[in-house]
This record gives structure tokens, C-alpha cells and sequence, in this order.
């Protein structure tokens, strides 16, 4: 450790006196590393990071195949007679749900606001596996027809509104213009389906009968919960059983067609749109991160050929080959971690700046943050960064040779060690050429992928987060 130290010292002082070289190494490293994490950190809360409820890997999109003018296609609305049946009589689901936005008008003495709410059936909340701060969730009863209208509040409503009242529950809540009795508020944590839901109300999945007999059968969207021990594809069997029997009851059709049902993960499908496009951003950011890092590997070996007369006569008085080696490693390192740091506090002050940008539509970028595993990657790709790039004028100085590093300047030799390092650096400017070109054809594709994105309209059904 004291030898790390005493290298770690003698880089510094090196580097305060070759001010202009410093400052070019640093920023090549700060702009790779800034960007890089940047990028990482909306590809960490878009694709990677799981849903904010617990064994949210399990939570699926019911979407239901129905014919249409190209033949059979699946749609993410289901019918509430399938919804009910599987919910009764399916062994592969733990809880079924359905869900419709709503906005309400919210009423008081003095105050009208329109809040954006969500109707919802009572096993939601089960589904979603969260429980309230205060009072209660919804009971089953409370979505049937002729129930006691009742809502659930969201944290931010609750104290924007009542001031953090713990004695809030039981009171009414006019939503256009009929009273609602409050029953629970739900953990300042939870957002179910985007932060601007603030409120929510039971929906009823009953469906009405005609005044001939028939039932007026509604499409909803909806979640479902697989059970542990269950298949997606075994689910989606005994989905599709229960459908074939809800149409040849509705219908009284003994030849009805069996038509698949479909369970999508929920976070699947909610980057399936938005994964090419960040995954080629992500792709084009690593590409200037390998077109610093080849900067930074050409200036440490210019460098190097410039101390190719210090090595040499280090080497000469007993200096190992080990020992040449570690402090060039150790000067890359400095740089690297230094231009990391510079990098990563680049990039959480830009980070609004890009989420600014950003398509509004794409689910959770609005969650991007500095987490720990971002805060990793940024960190470990610094140190690869320093160690990569440092390998190689590292075991070029480390073959320092007294012969060559007299030779060093002058007009008649330029010396073995000196004609291989015009080599490398000649090679690392072709490979940093090569990634530029693939960079602006990234570019290129990219831009390309955003403009068809921001073309598409916006599913109003899909979960957002």
C-alpha cells in the first residue's frame, strides 16, 4: 500500500507540471465516462430496473386474439365475462384485475379541481402486493352495483389536500358531484399505473342485462398475477379453455372456435416498443466511450516515447520491470479516476437536460437517478478505462532498453522502441477512426428509430411508470 501511495504521489507531481497534456487526458475521459453514464442511467431504469411492487416478474398483460380484417390479431382488451370467469374458475392465476382511467372533478366549499383517478377492480391492490399507510383497501362488495361509493387516496393527494390528516378516513370526498367515503391511503411509495393517478375509485365488472336477456359485455384492460408454480403457457391453456366455454355460454354456439389468450409479461411490454431505440443509443455512447479511451491509450504512449530516456535510465540503476510497469499503470489510473469523477458529476447535472429531451412516452425514463449500480458503472468502466489504456504504454515503457532511451532525440536514430511506438499509435488511430464511422452510422440509424418513435401514437392502456 505505501508503495501504491508513494506512485500515486509521484504521478501527481509528474501531471502538475505537464498542465496541457493532463487537462486534454481528463476531459477525453470525463466526456466517455459522462456520457456513457448518462446514458446508463436511462437504460437502468427503463430496461433493467424490475417494477417498483414485489415479485413483479410474475405480473402479466392479459391480451386476448379476436378476428380482424387481416385475420386473427390479439388485443390488450379483454372482455369482464372471460375476466370473471377465469377469476372463478382458474386454477394458474392468483388474482385477475381490470383497470380504466378516469378523471374526476374533485369538489369542496370553496375549490373545484379536476384530478386524474383510475377505476379499478378491489383485487388490484392485492395483485400489485401493496397495503395502505392508513385505513383500508377496497372489499369485494364494494364493487357490485348499488354499493356506497368509497376511494382510496394516493400519499400526494392526502397531504396536498388534507394536510397529512390521520383522521381523514371516513370523511367524504365529492367527485362530481357525489360523495365519496375516504377509506385508506396508499404508501407515499406506490403509483399505480403513472405518479399522476392520485386517486381511486372500485370498478364494477358486472355486466348488466339487456332488456332482451343478452349481457352487455364490456373490454377492459387487464393484469393478472401467475402463480408460482405455474407456466405462462399453462396459463395461457387454461385461458383460452375458459374463453371457449365463456363464448359457448354467451353465444350457446357447441362448435364456438377456440381463440388464444395471450400473457405478456408487464414489463416486457412495456420497453418492447422503446428497447431497440435506447439499446442503439446505449451502443452509439459506448462507442465514443472506446473512441476516448483510444484517445487517452495515444497520448499515454506519446507520452511514453517522451520518457523513453527516464525509463531507460531507471531501468539501468535496478528499476524491475515490474516496477516501470506499475507506475505507468498508476499514472493511466490517476487519469482515469480523475476524468471518471469529472464525468460522473457531468452527468448527474446533465441528467435533467436529457430527461428534458426525452420522449414523454417512454415508460419510467422519468426514474432515471444515481443508484448504486449506476454509481458501479461508472466507477468500474473509470478503472477499465485507466487499466486498458495504461496496458499498453505500460508494456511498451516497461521494455525500456538503455541503448534505445539514449538514442531518444536524436537526429540520426530513432531507436527500436521509439519505431514500435509509431506502430501502435498508428494502429489505435486506425481503430479510432473505425469506431468514429460506425458512431455516425449509429447516428444515423438512430436518429431514424427516435423519428418513427415520436410518430407512433401513445397506447393510452399501456402501464406507465
Amino acid at each position: 500500500m505505501a508503495d501504491l501511495l508513494h506512485d500515486v504521489r509521484r504521478a501527481c507531481r509528474a501531471f502538475s507540471t505537464q498542465r496541457g497534456f493532463t487537462v486534454a487526458a481528463v476531459l477525453t475521459v470525463a466526456i466517455g465516462i459522462g456520457a456513457s453514464t448518462a446514458i446508463f442511467s436511462v437504460v437502468n431504469a427503463v430496461l433493467l430496473r424490475p417494477l417498483p411492487y414485489p415479485e413483479s416478474d410474475r405480473i402479466v398483460r392479459i391480451r386476448s386474439e379476436r378476428p380482424g380484417p387481416a385475420g386473427q390479431q390479439m388485443d390488450v382488451f379483454v372482455t369482464d365475462v372471460l375476466l370473471q370467469a377465469w377469476s372463478a374458475e382458474g386454477k394458474t392465476l392468483e388474482h385477475v384485475a381490470a383497470y380504466t382511467p378516469n378523471s374526476y372533478t374533485v369538489r369542496s366549499i370553496d375549490t373545484v379541481e379536476r384530478i386524474q383517478g383510475m377505476r379499478v377492480s378491489p383485487s388490484m391492490f392485492a395483485l400489485l402486493r401493496t397495503t395502505p399507510q392508513l385505513g383500508r383497501l377496497f372489499l369485494p362488495d364494494e364493487a357490485a352495483p348499488g354499493a356506497s361509493p368509497v376511494v382510496l387516496l394516493s400519499d400526494r393527494l392526502w397531504r396536498s389536500r388534507f394536510g397529512a390528516d390521520p383522521g381523514v378516513i371516513g370523511e367524504a370526498l365529492t367527485l362530481e358531484t357525489r360523495p365519496h367515503t375516504i377509506v385508506g391511503v396508499l404508501p407515499a411509495d406506490f403509483y399505480f399505473p403513472d405518479r399522476e393517478t392520485l386517486l381511486w375509485t372500485p370498478l364494477n365488472l358486472t355486466p348488466p342485462t339487456l332488456p332482451g336477456g343478452g349481457l352487455a359485455v364490456m373490454l377492459v384492460p387487464a393484469l393478472a398475477r401467475i402463480r408460482p408454480d405455474v407456466t405462462v403457457a399453462q396459463a395461457e391453456a387454461e385461458g383460452a379453455a375458459i374463453r371457449r366455454g365463456v363464448s359457448q355460454r354467451i353465444f350457446e354456439d357447441p362448435e364456438a372456435p377456440t381463440l388464444r389468450v395471450q400473457l405478456v409479461p408487464l414489463q416486457e411490454e412495456m420497453v418492447a416498443e422503446t428497447r431497440p431505440a435506447l439499446l442503439m443509443l446505449f451502443a452509439g455512447v459506448m462507442t465514443v466511450m472506446l473512441i476516448a479511451a483510444v484517445n487517452l491509450a495515444n497520448l499515454l504512449l506519446a507520452r511514453g516515447v517522451t520518457r523513453a530516456r527516464e525509463l531507460a535510465i531507471r531501468a539501468a540503476i535496478g528499476a524491475s520491470r515490474w516496477r516501470l510497469l506499475r507506475q505507468l499503470l498508476t499514472e493511466s489510473l490517476v487519469l482515469s479516476v480523475a476524468g471518471g469523477a469529472l464525468g460522473l458529476l457531468a452527468a448527474y447535472w446533465g441528467r435533467d437536460l436529457l430527461l428534458s429531451v426525452a420522449p414523454g412516452d417512454i415508460s419510467r425514463v422519468a426514474h432515471a437517478s444515481f443508484d448504486p449500480i449506476v454509481l458501479g458503472f461508472g466507477v468500474s468502466l473509470s478503472l477499465a478505462t485507466g487499466l486498458v489504456c495504461g496496458s499498453v504504454p505500460a508494456f511498451h515503457g516497461g521494455r525500456a532498453d538503455l541503448r534505445d532511451g539514449a538514442n531518444v532525440g536524436a537526429s540520426t536514430s530513432v531507436g527500436v522502441g521509439r519505431l514500435r511506438a509509431t506502430r501502435v499509435r498508428a494502429a489505435l488511430a486506425s481503430a479510432e477512426i473505425a469506431f468514429a464511422v460506425v458512431l455516425v452510422v449509429a447516428a444515423g440509424l438512430l436518429v431514424r428509430s427516435f423519428d418513427q418513435m415520436t410518430d407512433m401514437a401513445p397506447d393510452m392502456t399501456q402501464l406507465v411508470s
